[in-house]
């Protein structure tokens, strides 16, 4: 979650490349009410005027904009206008008619809004390098950049002229303007300016903080800081006294926190990796988190069970999150069990959710998916990456602990059978009957005899010198094995152990295949390049010794896992959260 704007009782708040709507009438019960389509790059900022919202988006090194969104129905946002800037689009502010969105590279753009269907804008064309998010007071404009606190006079919005400055080297991103005072965040510290003269500001008060300011908001006597670290706090500041601020209270640590906003007694936090933080705030000095908004932030891996998909995603820890498909236009966050190490794989099987990572193998109940309950759990030197199930057996790709195989007959104590160790490191795996299939980097396929989880033995192989093989499907007696810049191998396996290449698909530079689902004559290979830009390539394999493009999506994120069931195919796409699609 990247940015958060409250208006009446609702929050409106970036989440990947989307605005989520919620409602926040009981802060202790948020509910999403709506969201919009995709847009074409991640949310940057959002500022509200006039019963729309305007949010500024970027997308690396591709492009970025500003998109005026109709809330008159919160249930039913509509996108009716966009306005094009560079991909160092960032802050955004409203007021009236008319919408100020600062560009570090193109400078301050003036856009006229009185029609939201029809943008209009005008670009200054003064470079702003590093100028942050731009607030409205009055009729002045303020923004902070690398140099300091910068004050523009907005009375005629299309002819904006800077009236004053002060000077403050190393400005962070947080500022905030409340009477007569402008908080400033700068190197790691609170400045208390005095703008009444704006001809001439003065510093009133000085705070070290000793972390980067990312977001800061006033509410009374108190300012709220969002500071940037990945185990960083948001710290409550008493300015009573600009004079004298001091620190009374701290709540944390988000994982890392992006925006701010305050109203009456409660706090929101923008948490970039999980979701919206309300906090009671009535005693500033003993803040206390009473609900959670949850969003999946980064997603590693995913599977689909009936109408539910089961989603890990995390940094530092990661979280187990069920979702409902059964509406897929808005799909419904059911519940989600945090994980106390990273997890980068997951499979589900009946009742159970199987997930690896760092740690290794944890065994999750998920008979009722709002409340999952974790029931076994093997420690594994090394983790692992990927995990499939059939029968008793869980089937583990641990990188260069090779392939490792754990008897789950009891959930409750998994225990390891047995493991093969192939040349190069083990990334993903299926298992047909009593053969394994492994996809090990340069060492390609490697197929390995299970029938003895104890003693697991390599039967054949199949390589290519200098490909790379990272992901393997299986459909049809076909193994499909995505190997990076090369492109996409499929394979007979009707002699298990002497697969036969019969089909190829070549990926055009720079796109890298790199995860692959396949079913019903079609295969769903996600790539990205160079540039972080990430997409979905679907395949016609009705005759594997033919494939051929059908369709190419682009996703904003970089596309990572992909896994298709129940008509439909979902894909990970990093910080850009969870992509689904309809199978063809």
């Amino acid at each position: 979650m990247s940015a958060v704007e409250l208006e009446g009782n609702y929050a409106y708040v970036g989440v990947g490349p989307h605005l989520d709507i919620i409602d926040i009438s009981e802060p202790t019960r948020p509910i999403r009410v709506g969201q919009t389509g995709i847009l074409r790059g991640f949310v940057k900022d959002i500022a509200i005027s006039d019963g729309y919202t305007y949010i500024t988006y970027a997308y690396h090194d591709r492009e970025g904009g500003l998109c005026a969104v109709d809330i008159t129905n919160p249930a039913d946002p509509v996108v009716t206008s966009c306005y094009s800037t560079s991909d160092l689009v960032g802050g955004v502010a409203a007021a009236g008619s008319y919408v100020y969105a600062i560009d570090q590279l193109e400078g301050l753009h003036v856009i006229n809004a009185s029609d939201p269907t029809a943008l209009v804008g005008r670009n200054l064309g003064e470079r702003l390098p590093g100028a942050f998010y731009p607030i409205i007071a009055g009729s002045r404009l303020y923004f902070t950049d690398l140099d300091g606190l910068h004050i523009v006079d907005i009375t005629q919005p299309t002819n904006p002229e800077e009236i004053g400055f002060y000077k403050i080297e190393g400005s962070d991103y947080g500022l905030a303007v409340a009477g007569k005072y402008a908080y400033v965040g700068a190197r790691g510290a609170l400045h208390i300016l005095d703008i009444s003269d704006p001809a001439a500001p003065q510093q009133r008060g000085f705070l070290p903080l000793g972390q980067p300011v990312v977001q800061l908001a006033v509410s009374g006597n108190h300012a709220y800081i969002a500071t940037f670290d990945f185990d960083a706090e948001v710290l409550v500041i008493d300015v009573s006294d600009p004079g004298a601020p001091k620190e009374v209270g701290t709540l944390g640590p988000p994982e890392v926190s992006r925006d701010i906003a305050v109203r009456g007694t409660y706090a929101y936090v923008a948490d970039y990796y999980n979701g919206l933080r309300i906090v009671d705030i009535s005693s500033p000095a003993s803040p206390k988190e009473v609900s959670l908004y949850p969003t999946i932030g980064q997603v590693h891996d995913m599977a689909v069970a009936g109408r539910y998909a089961y989603v890990v995603g995390g940094t530092n820890t990661s979280s187990l999150y069920v979702v409902d498909l059964a509406q897929v236009e808005a799909p419904a966050l059911v519940s989600r069990y945090e994980l106390p190490e990273a997890a980068a794989g997951v499979a589900v099987v009946e009742s159970y959710a199987y997930v690896v990572g760092v740690a290794g193998l944890r065994v999750v109940n998920i008979a009722d998916p709002e409340s999952p309950i974790l029931v076994g759990f093997l420690p594994m030197p090394g983790g692992a990456i990927r995990v499939a199930v059939v029968a008793n057996y869980a089937y583990l790709a641990s990188r260069d602990k090779g392939l490792r195989i754990i008897d789950v007959s009891d959930p409750v104590a998994p225990v390891e059978a047995g493991s093969y160790k192939p040349p190069d490191d083990a990334y993903d795996i299926v298992v047909e009957g009593t053969y394994a299939f492994v996809a090990a980097w340069l060492a390609g396929l490697r197929v390995v005899d299970v029938s003895n989880p104890a003693s697991p033995v390599e039967m054949g192989s199949y390589s290519i010198p200098g490909a790379a093989f990272r992901d393997v499907a299986l459909e049809r007696g076909y193994i499909y094995l995505t190997a990076g810049g090369s492109g996409v191998y499929v394979l007979d396996i009707s002699i298990p152990k002497a697969p036969i290449e019969i089909g190829f698909y070549r990926t055009d530079y720079p796109r890298n295949a790199g995860h692959i689902a396949v079913i019903e004559g079609y295969a769903y290979v996600t790539y990205a390049d160079l540039d972080r830009w990430g997409g979905l390539l679907v395949l016609n394999i009705s005759d594997p010794q033919s494939v051929s493009a059908s369709i190419l999506y682009d996703i904003y994120g970089g596309a990572g896992s992909v896994v298709a069931g129940a008509g439909y195919v979902l894909v990970s796409a990093g910080e850009g959260g969870l992509y689904i699609f309809q199978a063809k």
